[in-house]
């Protein structure tokens, strides 16, 4: 997009003048983000369906990509495929959920696939934002709607560590907190961009410092009064912790 803004003057011979006060160019590639998206199937490619994928991307401040069309992947082996794009909303570096649906793929002139009506079996998605370098690991175990209206959304995520990585050998923990009248004030914490993790030990084992940000029971954890649910992998052989840390990006203990 160019702007342009002019001013119309006359010199003292009479002719008119176009003056340029203001001069600018921005461009929406500018905002965009690029991501690589990488997909486990059960069983084949997602080339080998007659299908596509529509896919949106929320951040934790629930705020959406545009819609984004997955169609011809690049194939990283039998079961994954890859996907480069770039989103022009401007999302938080820090990616909570998922929408998915499947597209049928219409075809004129030609005999409808015999694989047209089987569902797409999904092991997991994984994005890597190519600018901040943050990857977001999504389990999916589950099938693709394709029904209108119907959408898979994913709210389970973890962060900065491949799907490769957090899916094999992991342990799940429900982590369940309660935050009194006071909320995190009652910490000397204060702000609305407060992220609290939390850090697990067994022995001599420690875990990663593990970001609560999706809880199962509310929609902004933390609130006062509320008591909030998450559900973490551990990827470390940690079974039976014996201590916790919590503790928030402005403050070191909180416990």
């Amino acid at each position: 997009m160019l702007n342009i803004a002019m001013q119309k003057h006359s010199n003292n011979r009479g002719k008119s003048i176009l003056c340029f006060r203001e001069f600018y160019i921005s461009s929406r590639f500018y905002s965009m983000s690029e991501f690589l998206i990488r997909i486990k199937t059960s069983d084949k490619n997602i080339n080998d369906y007659n299908k596509i994928i529509s896919l949106r991307i929320y951040d934790d401040k629930h705020q959406s990509s545009e819609e984004i069309i997955l169609k011809k992947s690049e194939i990283e082996n039998e079961n994954i495929n890859t996907y480069h794009i770039r989103i022009q909303q401007k999302l938080n570096e820090t990616i909570q959920r998922l929408k998915l649906h499947s597209i049928q793929i219409h075809q004129q002139q030609q005999l409808e696939d015999d694989n047209k009506n089987e569902r797409i079996f999904l092991k997991w998605i994984e994005l890597n934002n190519l600018s901040t370098k943050h990857t977001f690991c999504f389990p999916i175990n589950d099938y693709l709607p394709s029904s209108p209206g119907d959408v898979l959304e994913l709210t389970k995520v973890y962060q900065d560590k491949t799907c490769e990585t957090n899916t094999d050998n992991q342990t799940l923990f429900k982590i369940r907190t309660r935050v009194g009248h006071k909320g995190l004030l009652a910490f000397h914490i204060s702000g609305t961009d407060v992220k609290v993790y939390i850090r697990l030990y067994e022995g001599e084992k420690v875990s990663d410092d593990i970001l609560l940000n999706n809880s199962l029971t509310h929609n902004n954890p933390f609130e006062s009064g509320h008591t909030d649910v998450f559900e973490i992998g551990i990827s470390q052989d940690i079974t039976s912790p014996d201590r916790i840390e919590i503790f928030s990006n402005e403050k070191k203990n909180m416990m």
